[in-house]
């Protein structure tokens, strides 16, 4: 885990909204990436010309509060608080 937070935040949103998926890869979550491209893909290969686009945004909102919550951890969770004993 110390690895995955040494990794660009910044970087792995990008490398998402470019593939889905990339950006999980990237970290170090190879298996959440590859469910990402499909996931992402489906969606997409269901999704009618209107609703595309929408979609797209959308998908990628919910990857990128992914990738802060898996880079950042969760939110109150500090270096010396007790549900993170050193």
């Amino acid at each position: 885990m110390e690895s995955e937070k040494r990794k660009c935040l910044v970087l792995a949103i990008v490398l998402n909204i470019i593939l889905p998926g990339a950006g999980y890869v990237y970290v170090g979550k190879v298996l959440q990436g590859i469910a990402a491209l499909f996931l992402v893909g489906g969606i997409v290969a269901v999704s009618n010309l209107e609703t595309v686009g929408i979609s797209w945004v959308i998908i990628n909102i919910v990857m990128v509060i992914d990738m802060v919550m898996l880079l950042k951890g969760p939110p109150g969770l500090t270096k010396n608080s007790p549900a993170n004993p050193q």
